[in-house]
């Protein structure tokens, strides 16, 4: 599980949908890019739960 650190959720004025800003430097070592879906989880208020979801995956 890589911890993640200085991620920032915050909620769209409009929708209210939640959203997670990740710095670029964490983004490289996770190897994810803009646009990528990810399954997240709140834990607490400090601890959020990410994964990956690769969309070419036959489910």
């Amino acid at each position: 599980m890589k911890h993640i650190r200085k991620a920032v959720i915050q909620q769209d004025d409009l929708t209210g949908d939640l959203f997670v800003t990740i710095p670029e430097e964490i983004l490289k070592d996770l190897t994810w890019e803009e646009g990528d879906v990810v399954e997240w989880e709140l834990k607490s208020e400090v601890e959020l739960s990410c994964k990956f979801i690769d969309e070419e995956e036959d489910f």
